[in-house]
């Protein structure tokens, strides 16, 4: 494992539950996400961390969704863009090689891509780009409830710990009228569940300001 997946579980710890992945599945992220990542996914292949907060999935699993989302957008067409990871509440982390790592907030309709918004130099390795979601603090991988007060820790004591391949998800959902409550969660196959989700938003390419703030750069053509 290299220096960085060492220091993450030891300050972390491993996995709790993992599902290897087929030699087929490996070949296939071989040629879609960075060498970083390969030695985690040949060790534990589908898995959970962060006491569950975050789950790493394999490339096809939510490219159902990545296409409701991105569709055929010029920069991040979900052909050329690759989910390695979620959150529990279904914020999806995806890699590009043209512009690294990115993110898709499913339940805000906001799409984060740093390298896109704000270029940084060409002699920057984007590939290191794929740490940045092992490396977000508790409360970044988490969502608040309608009080403003984080919900993992409530939703995993009322509804047990995510399985590989689940998310907490709201019941109805929040665009239908559904409110951020633990009272609406329950836990969802997350493939399904985020397609969902995806249908009910229009997605749009966020850029975080110097001062914190962002603010909407255009629509993601999702066409």
């Amino acid at each position: 494992m290299n220096d960085f997946f060492d220091y993450f579980f030891k300050k972390y710890a491993l996995p709790e539950n993992s599902t290897p992945l087929t030699a087929e599945e490996l070949s296939e992220i071989a040629s879609t996400l960075p060498s970083q990542l390969h030695e985690l996914y040949s060790t534990y292949g589908r898995c959970t961390l962060r006491s569950g907060r975050i789950q790493i999935c394999h490339p096809q699993d939510l490219k159902p969704v990545l296409e409701l989302a991105l569709g055929n957008d010029p920069a991040l067409s979900f052909h050329s863009c690759h989910a390695f990871a979620y959150t529990a509440f279904g914020e999806i982390y995806f890699y590009s090689k043209v512009y690294g790592c990115g993110a898709i907030e499913t339940l805000t309709g906001k799409v984060y891509c740093e390298n896109l918004t704000s270029p940084t130099t060409a002699d920057d390795d984007i590939e290191y780009s794929i740490y940045v979601p092992f490396s977000m603090s508790d409360e970044s991988l988490d969502f608040d409830d309608l009080a403003g007060i984080p919900l993992f820790s409530r939703a995993q004591k009322k509804l047990g710990k995510l399985n590989i391949g689940e998310c907490y998800g709201f019941v109805p959902a929040l665009d239908l009228g559904g409110e951020s409550s633990t009272n609406n969660l329950k836990r969802e196959r997350a493939p399904e569940h985020l397609s969902i989700i995806a249908q009910l938003k229009t997605f749009k390419l966020i850029k975080i300001l110097d001062n914190g703030q962002t603010e909407a750069v255009r629509q993601i053509n999702n066409t």
